[in-house]
């Protein structure tokens, strides 16, 4: 059986890195899933090719669209919004978190032969930290008609102490701390920062304060 990981890579980070090594290394097959949903501040076709260009050394890994239905506007919206931990909008998270699971884990798990997924620990975002307990929930549940998928939660990678994130690296391109940004970040994803393709995306970031 195969193993998965499902990423956004906004941008693809050190900790990004750290989660598809380990996972590689846990299973003889690694499907990388990197979210489609155009939503974030950094383009698709941008995070699919520093994923795609960051883990070519893997040779156990191969990186794939996410398509329509993992983490979409059609299964799991709030992936895409902010919301505040407890109440009623965490329940609603919560019920589209279920719908995005049950499809990967009817539908994306038999089709790729995917027995685990692997994630990192949340410690900052209430949408992913709901969205990793549903997963905790329903993946390994067995049933006729459910392929149970074992969760595997790795420990979110640190730099100085402090978890690496992708929300974390946009806070200091808002900030333009860029030298702070090149410590969090593989080498594909600090050269691309570095070109002429990145300014736009760059001063987007700069005058957003969108979640994604």
């Amino acid at each position: 059986m195969a193993g998965s990981v499902v990423v956004n890579c906004n941008p693809f980070t050190l900790g990004h890195r750290r989660l598809i090594e380990y996972a590689s290394g846990a299973c003889r097959w690694l499907y990388v899933l990197v979210v489609q949903e155009d939503r974030s501040l950094f383009p698709f076709d941008v995070r699919f090719r520093l994923v795609s260009e960051g883990t070519a050394d893997l040779s156990n890994v191969t990186v794939v669209p996410g398509g329509p239905y993992v983490i979409s506007s059609a299964t799991f919206p709030t992936y895409f919004t902010r919301i505040r931990a407890g109440g009623d909008t965490e329940k609603i998270t919560g019920l589209y978190a279920a719908l995005d699971l049950e499809m990967f884990r009817k539908h994306v798990a038999p089709t790729l032969r995917i027995g685990s997924r692997f994630v990192g620990t949340e410690p900052f975002c209430p949408v992913t930290s709901v969205y990793n307990e549903m997963m905790k929930r329903i993946l390994p549940a067995p049933g006729e008609d459910r392929h149970a998928v074992s969760v595997v939660e790795m420990p979110r990678f640190r730099e100085e102490g402090v978890p690496v994130s992708a929300s974390r690296v946009r806070n200091l391109i808002r900030e333009r701390k860029m030298k702070d940004v090149e410590k969090l970040v593989p080498e594909v994803t600090w050269k691309w920062l570095n070109s002429e393709d990145a300014v736009p995306v760059l001063e987007k970031i700069r005058k957003s304060n969108s979640r994604h």
